[in-house]
């Protein structure tokens, strides 16, 4: 699904609901979780946001910079992307305890809320974006984990990246646990 210039409400719905459906299925829903707030704003720069440490709400504007520019320059990134990469920052907002700790810092290479950045490095990161900082790196893990119902794609089977996987994996199992 190819994300449009300005995604409209009925796009936005329907890839809220296919996205909140998908996190369901892994496991990745909690009460926590269904209180963010998940909406449209008319102007942005970026593709989307999560107010972390705030009121954790997750904001995807209708016209964005950035989606402009990708789209007449590079590549845009689909809707459904956004709002996966968005819930795993609410994810690791809404139940901090599951991105402390060493096993954390040992996976990712860093704590969640330091601003480290690492060098874009294929076997390492998903994403060049991934590589920006450790909580984009667990986001967008996290969307593509989503985005392939769990299942690790062959472009991504290097050994740092199935330890990220399978953490994420460790994740939804924690998050079902608490149900």
């Amino acid at each position: 699904m190819s994300i449009s210039v300005v995604p409209t409400t009925r796009t936005f719905k329907g890839a809220l609901h296919a996205v909140q459906f998908e996190l369901r299925k892994q496991g990745c829903w909690s009460a926590k979780l269904a209180r963010v707030s998940t909406r449209q704003t008319p102007f942005g720069f970026a593709y989307g946001w999560q107010y972390y440490r705030g009121c954790g709400d997750i904001v995807v504007p209708r016209i964005s910079v950035v989606r402009l520019w990708d789209r007449f320059w590079g590549t845009a990134i689909p809707l459904r992307d956004v709002l996966r990469h968005e819930y795993a920052h609410a994810v690791a907002d809404s139940h901090r305890s599951l991105v402390r700790g060493k096993t954390f810092r040992c996976v990712f290479g860093g704590d969640h809320d330091s601003g480290k950045w690492f060098e874009y490095d294929v076997d390492s990161h998903v994403s060049v974006y991934a590589s920006s900082r450790v909580c984009e790196d667990f986001a967008e893990v996290f969307m593509y984990y989503m985005k392939f119902k769990g299942r690790l794609p062959t472009r991504f089977d290097t050994p740092q990246i199935a330890r990220k996987w399978n953490y994420i994996e460790l994740v939804c199992n924690q998050m079902k646990q608490m149900k």
